[in-house]
């Protein structure tokens, strides 16, 4: 469970506004945007250990998945998770020794 406390960007706060205003509207524009998010999450990420950078991206996509409350249709929330899972993997692939190793 991530902490309480993760770090979330504001272009993942921006896009949850901007999904649960319906000014991003549609099952393709909202797992675009809502998965462009979480790859700024994970860009501007400052944490130090992988825990902790996938704490902040559990964190983040909870915030986008929380901001559809909305949503009624099944296939956004399923295109959501099939672009939270990507980015997560892809994290988890390429963060062997922690964000920012080289």
């Amino acid at each position: 469970m991530a902490p309480a406390d993760a770090e979330v960007d504001p272009v993942v706060e921006e896009t949850a506004r901007a999904i649960a205003e319906m000014e991003t509207r549609g099952a393709a524009a909202i797992a675009d945007a809502a998965a462009a998010a979480l790859a700024s999450q994970a860009r501007h990420s400052e944490a130090t250990t992988p825990e902790a950078f996938r704490a902040e991206l559990r964190q983040a996509a909870r915030t986008l998945y929380e901001s559809m409350g909305f949503v009624e249709h099944e296939r956004t929330a399923d295109q959501f998770e099939t672009s939270k899972g990507l980015t997560l993997r892809y994290c988890d692939e390429n963060t062997p020794d922690g964000p920012g190793s080289a």
